[in-house]
């Protein structure tokens, strides 16, 4: 682990199978985890989401009962102040955890999802099986569940041309793509205006 400065700070086991990591300002570490540790149900990586303090212990693990659907993986996950949102495979639900709590905000209008843009109640969901792998939703979170909130679009690239073999990474409403080299960025306004 390296620090701002690009000093070397320590390092940690976060477990096996990891697809996502992202860190909260405070200093915490949130990770997710696909299928191969996730559905397994054994080690860190068998809860499918785990937060980590500062020191790379885990003081959170995406629970195996209660009020949230199994977690066979981490589909998409993204970080918004100190609050990560996770798509669950295979039952396709958006949950939220801060701190110790997770909460289900139910049933995603869409599966294969790859990344998952936030603003308080504005989300957008970017992914799909098959030729839907760059279909974007805008969906509104409420009391109600997972609502789609607008008409949906693809991504492309500027030049009109599809996005092929990306890196997806989510941080709030900011959605950052990563494609042999070259950066790009987007925002969940581009998809889902303020209202």
């Amino acid at each position: 682990m390296w620090n701002s400065a690009g000093g070397w700070e320590g390092s940690g086991h976060l477990g096996d199978a990891v697809e996502h990591v992202l860190a909260t300002a405070s200093g915490d570490i949130w990770v997710g985890y696909f299928d191969e540790a996730a559905a397994s149900g054994r080690g860190l990586g068998g809860h499918g989401l785990v937060r980590f303090d500062s020191d790379l212990q885990p003081r959170w693990c995406y629970p195996f009962n209660a009020d949230l659907p199994r977690m066979d993986d981490c589909e998409a996950l993204n970080v918004q102040g100190e609050t990560a949102f996770a798509l669950v495979y295979n039952a396709h639900h958006l949950v939220s955890a801060r701190g110790r709590r997770g909460v289900d905000h139910g049933r995603a209008p869409k599966g294969g999802v790859v990344a998952v843009l936030v603003d308080g109640e504005r989300a957008a969901l970017i992914g799909g099986y098959g030729a839907d792998y760059d279909l974007v939703t805008p969906v509104r979170i409420d009391a109600e569940g997972v609502q789609v909130a607008g008409g949906q679009s693809r991504l492309v690239l500027p030049d009109g041309m599809e996005i092929r073999n990306a890196r997806w990474t989510c941080r709030g409403p900011e959605l950052h793509v990563l494609i042999n080299g070259s950066w790009y960025r987007a925002n969940l306004d581009d998809f889902h205006p303020a209202a």
